[in-house]
């Protein structure tokens, strides 16, 4: 796994650089977002405790206060996660923070690993989370719908426009225009992942505006549209290209739309 990860950190972020050896994984060109102004926004932490500490790998977002929606490659087979909400600071003690361990992880079954679709998860939390101002759920969209438009990004990735992730040290956010997925697979290059990148219908992009890109440990973090001020939840971070911003190509993320009613009975049950 850590060769794998290593060989594939040149190119493409999402399943090794989201997954903690080491690394932690802004928004590259985002700017930082007003202290609760996301609380459906959550950070997954990653460790082998006592030999790894737990340390932020991912993004999420609460789906009600037992359950947490995020990318499939956030699971890894081993360690320990655990969901920190409220939070604003990614590394500092924060009053309005809650943090619970996960007791179940249910990754899409049709999941293989790496850049695919279905790469989508979901994360049953042991006791239940508290809603109040700065931590509540999401909304999903209808199954199947698609959107156009623009979408906003939140999250902790790195900041960096080098290969070397760099953290920041508030909560990250950016507008960005969704795209369809032919104007998105025209605006990778043939070789950009080793051979032209394929994209599904269950997937959806964004564009690269300038230098603004999502980047490693945004990885399973919620692409929203604001709709009479409720947040619908269009896209799960999936996978992009490092170093991230500098190539201006495309974000890719799961589509929400295609996997509503997996998630409905998930939760549900």
């Amino acid at each position: 796994m850590l060769i794998q990860c290593l060989l594939a950190a040149i190119l493409v972020f999402q399943a090794c650089l989201a997954t903690p050896f080491g690394l932690k994984p802004k928004i590259t060109d985002g700017e930082d977002a007003i202290p609760g102004e996301f609380p459906y926004q959550v950070s997954i932490r990653w460790g082998i405790p006592p030999l790894i500490p737990l340390n932020h790998a991912c993004g999420g977002s609460i789906l009600n206060e037992r359950y947490i929606l995020t990318a499939g490659h956030c699971v890894l087979k081993f360690g320990k996660l655990k969901v920190l909400a409220g939070k604003h600071h990614i590394s500092k003690d924060e009053d309005t923070q809650q943090e619970i361990a996960v007791e179940r992880a249910i990754v899409h079954e049709k999941y293989p690993g790496g850049v695919a679709p279905y790469d989508i998860a979901i994360l049953k939390l042991k006791t239940p989370l508290i809603f109040n101002k700065r931590v509540s759920a999401i909304t999903l969209p209808r199954q199947n719908e698609i959107r156009t438009g623009k979408a906003v990004l939140s999250g902790w990735g790195s900041i960096s426009k080098k290969l070397r992730p760099l953290l920041p040290e508030v909560l990250q956010k950016v507008t960005v225009p969704v795209l369809d997925n032919q104007s998105c697979l025209n605006k990778f290059p043939n070789n950009i992942i080793g051979k032209k990148p394929e994209l599904y219908d269950s997937q959806i992009c964004t564009d690269a505006v300038g230098e603004v890109s999502a980047c490693s440990g945004d990885s399973g973090g919620p692409l929203v549209q604001l709709e009479n001020n409720t947040p619908i939840q269009i896209g799960i971070v999936s996978w992009g290209v490092m170093p991230c911003g500098v190539n201006r190509v495309p974000s890719v993320y799961t589509r929400v739309a295609s996997y509503v009613d997996w998630i409905n009975n998930i939760i549900n049950l």
